[in-house]
């Protein structure tokens, strides 16, 4: 009889400890979601206040600006290496 006591003790601190355990793994299931949110929320914020930001703005009008200039540069390269390409094709 007092073994099957001292077994039904244990069984109950078992499943006091399991449910402790999962009391414990959602209860941080929850802040980790909860600090989740707070972290998207902070970082959208740092992104609108980066976007409103006039030099924000304008560093990314220079660079589209370079991007054209480049495009341009490169296209003529290409245009010039062809001409010469059909150039040297007539002289043979």
């Amino acid at each position: 009889m007092e073994i099957q006591l001292e077994r039904s003790e244990m069984k109950m601190k078992e499943t006091i400890t399991i449910a402790a355990s999962a009391l414990a793994l959602i209860l941080s299931t929850g802040v980790a979601a909860e600090s989740a949110k707070t972290l998207d929320k902070a970082h959208e914020k740092a992104e609108s206040d980066l976007t409103l930001d006039p030099a924000h703005a304008k560093a990314e009008a220079d660079l589209k600006t370079m991007d054209a200039k480049g495009e341009k540069k490169l296209d003529a390269a290409h245009e010039k290496s062809e001409e010469h390409l059909k150039a040297m094709d007539e002289k043979k």
